[in-house]
């Protein structure tokens, strides 16, 4: 349930929230705040299980089979204005629960399904009044 801020900059890395309930919050905004895949093959953001928001931010150059920008299997997560550029791929959820509000979604390319939005077995979140998964 813990909020983590994330400062304006460009980082070259691979989340991975596996079972967490957290709120990732790009100060600044997407345009500020930038995650790009440090990995061929992997996506920029990995949910699975747990309960999650995140907020503000870009997730950038998912390359190679499995390079999304973010992926979710099980669990919750709400997207409020982030970006989705040049992944292969834009999202993929599987078993589910995935909300989408604001969020840009630009030159993403899947070989096989999902440049924008690929989903297996899940559908749209519910909120409540503060924008978080019921």
């Amino acid at each position: 349930g813990d909020t983590i801020l994330i400062g304006p900059g460009l980082y070259s890395e691979r989340l991975r929230l596996d079972g967490r309930s957290l709120h990732l919050l790009g100060v600044g905004g997407a345009s500020a705040t930038q995650v790009v895949a440090d990995a061929p093959g992997k996506p920029v953001v990995w949910i699975r299980g747990g309960s999650n928001r995140l907020e503000g931010i870009t997730f950038e150059g998912g390359q190679g089979e499995g390079g999304r920008g973010a992926v979710m299997h099980r669990g919750s997560a709400v997207f409020v204005s982030c970006r989705f550029t040049r992944n292969a791929g834009g999202a993929e959820a599987t078993d589910a629960q995935v909300r989408f509000e604001g969020c840009w979604f630009n030159g993403n390319r899947a070989s096989f399904a999902g440049g924008g939005v690929l989903a297996r077995r899940s559908e749209g979140a519910a909120a409540d009044d503060s924008g978080a998964p019921a």
